[in-house]
């Protein structure tokens, strides 16, 4: 199984904060997530493939 993330250990990875992930999940952003009860956790390969499909790919700029 794929090893679950705190968001402590996401928000790390990812440079970002805690209270930003909790925006992202209130605004339906962001890395979709476990609910275990009251408690939030993030599937390793899920999150690989969300920073997958957010990266922007830059276009050569002509001068």
């Amino acid at each position: 199984m794929d090893p679950l993330m705190t968001p402590t250990e996401l928000a790390e990875f990812l440079g970002v904060s805690t209270r930003q992930l909790q925006r992202w999940r209130l605004a339906d952003q962001g890395p979709a997530y476990v609910q275990i009860g009251r408690s939030v956790r993030y599937q390793r390969l899920v999150v690989l493939d969300w920073v997958k499909r957010s990266t922007v790919k830059t276009r050569p700029v002509h001068l």
